[in-house]
């Protein structure tokens, strides 16, 4: 049992490329050549949703890809390509293996501002060292209201994180000397 599942796990993620950007936010699409790739992607993005789930976000060390699965009209994330780029450059490091990762957090905002107040895992990734890059990365967020009126104040955010093996063994015992100081 455990040969098939890191079978699955190593044919989901093998020879991956560029991931399709689709963002409520108006990013431009591209779609993976790659069917492992988008057998990922779709897997995550046709999971459903829990009742408080607001937005998927599909990250890997190519891309990053907000979904929104309810709320339009009253909720929006701003685009911030810079900002979306950095968290992208931070997987880099972690490409040391082919690993699919799911997290939820939980997000309380101010009602007077909207800003973040709470941000609470609900269900951590399975690799911690993500746990602590998605609390930064929603921390960064900023959200906008067409509506006018901030709300919801308390929402989940899925996060599928795809970690690749793209680093050469040299370059990941580097990075693992330097993570042992």
């Amino acid at each position: 049992m455990r040969k098939h599942t890191t079978f699955k796990i190593l044919l989901g993620t093998l020879l991956i490329n560029l991931t399709f950007f689709c963002t409520s936010t108006g990013s431009k699409i591209e779609h993976s050549t790659n069917p492992a790739v988008q057998k990922v992607q779709r897997d995550f993005y046709n999971k459903k949703a829990r009742s408080k789930e607001v937005f998927k976000i599909f990250i890997s060390s190519d891309n990053y890809v907000i979904k929104q699965l309810s709320r339009e009209g009253k909720i929006e994330i701003k685009a911030d390509p810079g900002g979306e780029q950095s968290f992208v450059d931070e997987l880099k490091r972690y490409d040391m293996v082919n690993h699919f990762s799911e997290a939820i957090f939980s997000v309380e905002l101010y009602e007077d501002s909207g800003m973040i107040s709470k941000i609470r895992p609900v269900k951590p990734a399975s690799v911690a060292e993500l746990n602590k890059i998605i609390a930064d990365d929603i921390t960064r967020l900023q959200f906008k209201f067409p509506g006018k009126k901030i709300q919801p104040l308390k929402f989940n955010i899925r996060y599928g994180i795809l970690l690749q093996k793209k680093l050469s063994a040299q370059e990941r015992k580097k990075i693992l000397e330097e993570h042992a100081k």
